[in-house]
């Protein structure tokens, strides 16, 4: 199966308007199990890649949050972080990384990139808009679930 993710390098700006398709596996209530769930994700920009997943990781944290145990939820939820991909589609102001590579997302996919945290590198304590890799609102898509 084929899972595509996206991963945001920075301020965004449409590059495309089609919505990419995605396979993963979801639950669809707290009680529920695995299913395979077919969802589209928003369009490339010019500073966002687009990966093929290659692998994966759930783990206990992943869990806990399909679960409710520390949250009610929003369902379907498609968990899993710790991805890793081969790069598929780069927006055009991208940089860092060209078709072919092997990218990785982390329980982050963006960050709003100014605030005191995100200047010095610690993306992860961004006070101003930082994005969960799955089940969070993403601020710079309309609020839309990650």
């Amino acid at each position: 199966m084929m899972t595509m993710t996206m991963m945001f390098l920075g301020p965004l700006s449409a590059q495309e308007t089609e919505r990419i398709p995605a396979k993963g596996y979801a639950l669809f209530s707290k009680e529920g199990t695995f299913q395979p769930y077919g969802f589209t994700r928003h369009a490339v920009g010019e500073h966002d890649i687009l990966i093929r997943t290659m692998y994966c990781g759930i783990c206990h944290s992943d869990i806990h949050q399909v679960h409710s145990d520390w949250k009610e939820e929003t369902y379907p939820i498609v968990p899993g972080h710790e991805i890793v991909g081969e790069v598929v589609r780069v927006g055009k102001a991208v940089t860092k990384f060209r078709v072919g590579d092997i990218a990785e997302v982390g329980c982050m996919v963006n960050s709003c990139r100014h605030c005191a945290y995100c200047e010095e590198g610690e993306e992860r304590y961004c006070l101003d808009g930082r994005v969960l890799t799955y089940a969070d609102k993403d601020i710079y898509h309309d609020g839309e679930m990650t």
